[in-house]
């Protein structure tokens, strides 16, 4: 881009930090790669996410404009009705954790009936008239400056606000889905189907509306082509989350233990209970040889039998920004999403695994993009069926490794993955801003 012609990106997102996550990660990156790409970012967000905070991670927002918005949430309240309360996490409560209202029975089903039947699109409809009035306030005062408008799901309800923010400012505007909506497949319980064909028809508008559809895997890519096909008027592009912040290599040495690292929400516990059984049976034969350290969520470990001690060490969600760190100083990294109805899902951790260069220890389905990205930009070491026998014949070779000092190091060169780095898949979102105000 010429100098003087520098755009403006106006981006409706609502996890950007405090807010912690792969989500707010993402929207990190993007606002932090986007000005040397020629475009200045500006933030529209809610005043208060619903979600897991860490108000140290809002310096990476230092010396951007954020446009911080009401946003009345209606599971707030259902929060207070059913007794939901959020809970400092582990590392002396820099991260405070918000525990889900399912956690009470009573909750669950009152959950699941408002999720199915009241929030259309999304439990943040409430935030759709504020984001909308937000962003097209900040594209007017652009006058007739280079702008783009984009919003970032889910929430669905960013690009409802983005839609008629750009309607009313004419400028592109760009929807992106980190996760597909109605062509997802089944995966964790079903949505009626009186509600399936609303999110068809709502998912519908969107990508018949926006100027471009951004998506994170080539398989929600080929799940909107063939559902919607020409209806996405503006492209379907792959923009694929990334890794930035690589920690210095530190893996132990052959003589110290094997370390596994886990890093974020673990799916369900019954991934978790075979390679639990299998660690403690390694632990009773050699006391002290083997760790598994996790940082997210404990409350999924726990269900799965695992107690904090012994090899397991339950760290609860960290800092951001400290998490390379703890992933290059890991013997291997874990990945457990076995399950069919993950083969189209790409964990946005993985991308930070590949990035750390080390070891992925992995259970996934066995034609999968996942699997693919690791065969092509890292080092696999695949559970092949997620039981117990499995996980320790795997985990003993990845032992006897480790001890022969063959997992030490960075295990494939920085070429490999330079691809996958937040800056070079923010150039690819920066190149669909070029080309849309150029039309």
């Amino acid at each position: 881009m010429s100098a003087g012609a520098r755009g403006v990106a106006v981006l409706v997102a609502y996890y950007v930090p405090p807010a912690v996550g792969i989500a707010s990660q993402r929207m990190t990156g993007i606002i932090r790669h986007l000005p040397e790409m020629g475009w200045d970012p500006v933030v529209v967000a809610p005043r208060s996410a619903h979600y897991h905070l860490d108000p140290a991670s809002a310096d990476a927002l230092e010396g951007v404009r954020v446009v911080r918005t009401p946003n009345p949430e209606p599971s707030r309240w259902l929060r207070r009705m059913v007794g939901g309360r959020d809970q400092g996490a582990a590392g002396g409560g820099a991260v405070r954790e918000v525990r889900s209202a399912t956690d009470s029975p009573v909750g669950a089903v009152l959950q699941r009936a408002v999720r199915n039947w009241l929030y259309v699109p999304d439990a943040q409809l409430l935030w759709i008239p504020w984001a909308a009035a937000a962003a097209a306030r900040v594209l007017a005062a652009q006058g007739r400056g280079r702008s783009v408008l984009f919003s970032s799901s889910v929430p669905f309800s960013a690009h409802f606000a983005a839609r008629r923010a750009a309607r009313r400012a004419g400028v592109p505007w760009v929807a992106e889905y980190r996760d597909p909506w109605s062509v997802a497949p089944p995966q964790f319980g079903t949505t009626p189907a009186l509600r399936q064909v609303l999110n068809r028809r709502l998912d519908h508008d969107i990508v018949s509306s926006a100027s471009a559809v951004v998506v994170t895997s080539e398989g929600t890519a080929r799940r909107y082509d063939d559902v919607f096909g020409e209806a996405i008027r503006g492209g379907l592009h792959v923009v694929r989350n990334g890794f930035d912040g690589v920690g210095q290599d530190a893996a132990p040495g052959p003589h110290a233990p094997l370390r596994l690292v886990y890093s974020g929400t673990l799916l369900s516990p019954s991934y978790a209970a075979p390679l639990l059984r299998a660690l403690a049976r390694l632990w009773d034969a050699s006391p002290g040889s083997v760790f598994l350290d996790v940082f997210g969520p404990a409350e999924g470990w726990r269900a799965a039998g695992g107690r904090d001690g012994s090899f397991l060490r339950l760290h609860g969600l960290v800092p951001a920004d400290e998490m390379p760190g703890h992933l290059a100083s890991a013997s291997a990294l874990v990945l457990l999403q076995p399950d069919e109805a993950h083969a189209q899902y790409i964990a946005g951790k993985l991308y930070e695994y590949l990035g750390a260069r080390r070891p992925v220890l992995a259970a996934l389905p066995p034609e999968c993009e996942a699997r693919t990205l690791i065969l092509r930009h890292g080092e696999l070491w695949s559970m092949e069926s997620l039981d117990e026998p499995s996980c320790f014949a795997v985990l003993s070779r990845l032992g006897e490794a480790h001890r022969a000092g063959l997992l030490q190091g960075p295990r494939v060169e920085a070429e490999r993955v330079e691809p996958l780095s937040r800056r070079a898949q923010v150039a690819g979102l920066a190149r669909i801003f070029d080309e849309l105000v150029r039309r």
